[in-house]
């Protein structure tokens, strides 16, 4: 009889003991998946595939929420790698504009020196003309001086002619 019930209790025994080892087993397994998914995302590796745990108790709702947070953090990287993106593009655009900028720039330049260089090639011809015109007004005005006096010397031998006429008329 004490052989029996020995026997029971030992069948028994083995039967709680396999029982809690397939049941730790079953606990432990999504608790160790869960554990190194983690420790990917700790590393910064978001490419995990999302954890499926197949019981509906508080190592799915672990796994859920994991699930959930890897998500997020890729949506973020992804938009922080967009928004980097836009930043390039934006940046590189600018650079294009401020090239394009300092090309006018230079052009307006040039053509500010080439007007300043007419300018000065004006003032030195409008100078020149100037001297020109001052030395044609002296000849001009000696002219007009050697007119008068051959005007004056003409008028006198026509006084001197019209009075030799008159005193040979007579």
């Amino acid at each position: 009889q004490k052989f029996k019930l020995n026997k029971i209790i030992s069948v028994v025994l083995i039967a709680v003991l396999l029982f809690s080892f397939g049941m730790s087993r079953i606990i432990s397994r999504p608790i160790k998946i869960v554990t190194e998914a983690t420790q990917k995302l700790a590393q910064g590796d978001l490419t995990g595939d999302p954890i499926v745990v197949k019981t509906k108790d508080e190592l799915h709702l672990l796994a859920t929420a994991f699930n959930d947070m890897q998500n997020k953090w890729r949506d973020i990287v992804n938009s922080i790698v967009h928004s980097s993106n836009q930043v390039a593009a934006s940046a590189e655009e600018l650079i294009a504009s401020s090239d394009e900028t300092a090309r006018s720039t230079e052009h307006t330049n040039q053509a500010i020196q080439e007007v300043a260089m007419g300018a000065r090639s004006t003032e030195l011809y409008i100078e020149k003309n100037k001297k020109a015109l001052e030395e044609m007004t002296i000849g001009v005005t000696r002219v007009a001086k050697s007119t008068a006096e051959v005007a004056g010397i003409s008028n006198e031998t026509k006084s001197i002619s019209t009075s030799g006429r008159q005193s040979i008329e007579q």
